[in-house]
């Protein structure tokens, strides 16, 4: 079973280009995500690898077996069978639906048993791997892959890779970086996004203050967003306590969060601490408020609700 999980997880990279999605009703995952393998099963189940959605190779030219797993790049046992458990909305579920399909394709004799978690899913996840429940394949993120990985709760996919002709190669190296513990790889990114100031005209014209401009500095933006939030009818700028969304904040700024070696924690440098302090006065003054205070899952749909005049977001 062990083969197989990691089978799947290499095929879902290696084999399939998915598109890139931002989880429509999930908490918002990190701006690069991945799938995983659980550890092996002395453990607990064996499970999976996302890598968050990116440079992967086409399917193979060659006509898919009529039956059993003769087809498959790795040894798997008859009548095999998989949980694979991701997060996202109805319309990226059919991604992943496609996906499966296209590994049965390579597989035709392995049941693929998909359960969408649609939200919570890092919250219900680790409740899964620590009740001994957690699906053979899930999608994981650096903050899943920091929780579980050090634990030995996931399943290393080099030999796999190997057997398979997938390589670190392939990848963008940056992104491996993640998913890479002790020189063993957990993960192969799927996918990566630039964020970007996403708005409301119309918070804006309820405010009767000019849209942003190219040239908008975070002092533009925080007096912006004061100005929807004193006028009551939306909230101001939509952040959750992300530090993916808050590394833009301290980048900006010449802050990193550590030092090039990644041997000490940078966090407390004037440049990180002065835009910490920035955001947490916007809190202070309600011109920042979390998608909790808007009564949303995550920022993104405080601002499809139109609960929110700006947010941060990706693809």
């Amino acid at each position: 079973m062990k083969s197989l999980s990691k089978l799947f997880s290499l095929l879902c990279i290696a084999v399939i280009m998915l598109a890139a999605c931002a989880p429509a009703t999930t908490e918002a995952p990190p701006a690069t995500q991945a799938p995983a393998t659980e550890a092996p099963a002395t453990e607990m189940p064996a499970t999976e690898a996302p890598a968050t959605e990116t440079t992967a190779t086409e399917a193979p030219a060659t006509e898919a077996p009529s039956g059993g797993t003769a087809g498959c790049p790795l040894q798997v046992e008859e009548g095999a069978s998989i949980v694979f458990s991701g997060w996202g909305d109805e319309t990226e579920q059919k991604i992943y639906r496609d996906s499966i399909e296209r590994f049965k394709a390579v597989c035709p004799g392995v049941t693929v048993d998909y359960q969408p978690i649609p939200d919570k899913f890092q919250d219900k996840l680790k409740a899964q791997m620590a009740g001994g429940t957690a699906p053979d394949v899930f999608y994981v993120d650096d903050q899943l892959m920091n929780a579980f990985a050090p634990s030995g709760q996931l399943l290393a996919l080099d030999d796999s890779m190997a057997q398979a002709g997938v390589s670190r190669d392939d990848f963008i190296p940056a992104l491996l970086t993640i998913f890479t513990q002790d020189n063993k790889t957990y993960g192969l990114p799927k996918d990566w996004g630039t964020l970007g100031l996403v708005y409301l005209p119309e918070a804006f014209q309820d405010a009767g203050i000019d849209e942003p401009t190219e040239d908008w500095t975070w002092d533009d933006m925080r007096t912006a967003a004061k100005a929807i939030a004193d006028k009551g009818t939306y909230g101001g700028f939509c952040m959750g306590a992300d530090w993916a969304r808050f590394a833009p904040f301290a980048f900006s700024n010449g802050g990193s969060f550590a030092s090039e070696d990644f041997k000490t924690a940078t966090l407390d440098t004037p440049e990180v601490m002065d835009m910490g302090t920035l955001v947490s006065d916007m809190y202070k003054e309600k011109s920042l408020v979390t998608p909790a205070d808007l009564g949303a899952g995550w920022w993104g749909k405080a601002l499809g609700k139109k609960l929110a005049g700006l947010i941060t977001e990706g693809g």
